[in-house]
C-alpha cells in the first residue's frame, strides 16, 4: 500500500480526518493537547482548525470543562445616609444548636451589624425579626438580598412594598453580589465554633461578637458602626469618659470607602482574569450544577438561549420557554454537538520504519493532488 508522508508525518486524507481526531481525542485532551498528539504523526491542510472545532462540539468535553471567565467587579457607591440601605442573608443551619438559623443584617454605609436566631427561613420568623428591628431603627430605602426563600416569594415582597422598601436582588447562585453581608459569615461563624466548642450559649456569644464588631473603629471607614448609625457614643462595660458628639469627616468616610473597592475590585479582577463579558444574546450555553456528587459532570446538558445580558448578569431562556437568570461566570458558551456515534470506528495503526501509517479498513490511494509530497513504501 501506499503511503502519503509530509515531514516523516502521515498526510491524511480527508475522508479519514475525522477518524484521526476521534482516535487523537480519546481521554478528551483540550484543543492545546489535540493538536499537539496530531502534530506529532500527521498532518493535513487545516488540521489545527480542525482540532479546535472537534473539541468545540463534543458534548463530553463541555459539560465537564471550566465555566466562562467572570467580569469585572461592579462597586456600589456608599449611600450617603446610614440605615439608607442594608443587606441582608440567612446563615446555616446549625446542627448542633438544634437546625436554627441566623438572620444577619447590615448597613451599607455604617457597616452596623444586627444577627439574629432564627427557627427556619419562612417569611413569618423573618418578618417578625425585621418587625423588631424595623420599630427601633425605621424603614431603610432599599434592603438587599439572593433569590432564597423567603425574599423569593410574594410575602416579603408585599411587605416591602407597603413599607416603600425598594428590593434589591442578587443574580441567583452567585452571592459574590450581596458581598457586603457576605464578608461579615465569619464573625458569626466564629461566634457560633465558640459556644460549640465551650458549651457556652450561642446567643450571647453570638450578640457579644456583633457588639466588639460594631464597637471598634471600622477598618474602611475608621469609625465605630455604632457611632454612624446613631450619631454618639456609646457606654459599654467599659469607662467613657468623653460623652461629646462623635468628630468624624463624612467625606473621608466617602474616599476612604471608595479606595478600599478600587483596590480590592483591581486585586479581585487581576485574580479572577476578569474579561468583558464574551456572551452575546442568542448565543447557546450549558449552566453549572448547583449541587453534584464526585463523578457528576460539572454542567448539566441543558441547552439556554441567551435572552439578555447585563454586565455578566444573563437572563436565559429554553426551548419551552422557560427562563432563569445566572452569572456568566455560571455558564459555559456551547456550539452545535457533534454525534458521537459518527466517528466511533477507530482507523487500524501500523508503524513502518518508524512512521505512523493510519489507514481504513479498506485501501485508498493517495490524493492525486498531494503527489508533490509523496513517498511511496511498500506495506508489504
Amino acid at each position: 500500500m501506499e503511503s502519503v508522508l509530509k515531514e516523516g508525518r502521515a498526510v491524511v486524507p480527508a475522508s479519514l480526518q475525522e477518524k484521526a481526531l476521534s482516535v487523537a481525542h480519546e481521554g478528551h485532551p483540550l484543543a492545546a493537547k489535540l493538536k499537539t498528539i496530531l502534530r506529532k504523526s500527521v498532518w493535513w491542510p487545516g488540521m489545527a482548525r480542525d482540532a479546535e472545532k472537534w473539541v468545540k462540539t463534543c458534548q463530553s468535553c463541555a459539560v465537564n470543562g471550566r465555566p466562562e471567565k467572570p467580569t469585572s467587579m461592579m462597586r456600589t457607591v456608599i449611600p450617603k445616609t446610614a440605615w439608607e440601605t442594608i443587606a441582608l442573608d440567612f446563615n446555616g443551619p446549625y446542627a448542633k444548636f438544634g437546625g436554627i438559623y441566623i438572620l444577619v443584617l447590615v448597613d451599607y454605609r455604617s457597616r452596623y451589624l444586627i444577627a439574629r436566631p432564627v427557627k427556619s427561613t419562612s417569611f413569618e420568623q423573618t418578618k417578625r425579626v425585621l418587625d423588631d428591628i424595623f420599630e427601633r431603627e425605621g424603614f431603610p430605602e432599599s434592603i438587599k438580598s439572593d433569590n432564597g426563600p423567603p425574599f423569593n416569594g410574594a410575602d416579603y415582597s408585599q411587605f416591602c412594598h407597603e413599607r416603600g422598601i425598594k428590593t434589591i436582588f442578587s443574580t441567583p447562585h452567585f452571592p459574590q453580589q450581596n458581598g457586603m453581608v457576605e464578608n461579615y459569615m465569619k464573625i458569626i461563624n466564629k461566634s457560633m465554633a465558640i459556644a460549640a466548642s465551650a458549651g457556652s450559649n450561642y446567643n450571647d456569644e453570638l450578640q457579644a461578637a456583633i457588639q466588639a464588631h460594631n464597637a471598634a473603629c471600622h477598618t474602611v471607614t475608621k469609625v465605630p458602626p455604632e457611632e454612624i448609625m446613631s450619631g454618639r457614643k456609646i457606654k459599654r462595660r467599659l469607662p467613657l469618659l468623653n460623652r461629646e458628639l462623635p468628630d468624624y469627616d463624612n467625606s473621608g468616610v466617602n474616599e476612604r470607602d471608595k479606595e478600599m473597592k478600587l483596590k480590592s475590585k483591581h486585586r479581585e479582577d487581576a485574580r479572577r482574569v476578569a474579561r468583558k463579558c464574551q456572551l452575546n444574546p442568542g448565543d447557546t450555553v450549558i449552566v453549572e450544577r448547583q449541587s453534584r456528587a464526585k463523578g457528576d459532570s460539572r454542567f448539566g446538558r441543558q441547552r439556554y438561549t441567551v435572552m439578555e445580558q447585563r454586565n455578566g448578569n444573563l437572563v436565559l431562556g429554553d426551548d419551552e420557554g422557560h427562563t432563569i437568570k445566572r452569572h456568566v461566570s455560571q455558564t459555559k458558551k456551547v456550539f452545535d454537538w457533534r454525534n458521537q456515534s459518527d466517528t466511533s470506528d477507530t482507523l487500524q495503526q501500523t508503524h513502518k520504519d518508524g512512521n505512523l501509517v493510519l489507514r481504513a479498513a479498506r485501501n485508498r490511494k493517495a490524493p492525486s493532488h498531494l503527489q508533490d509530497f509523496v513517498c511511496v513504501t511498500d506495506d508489504n
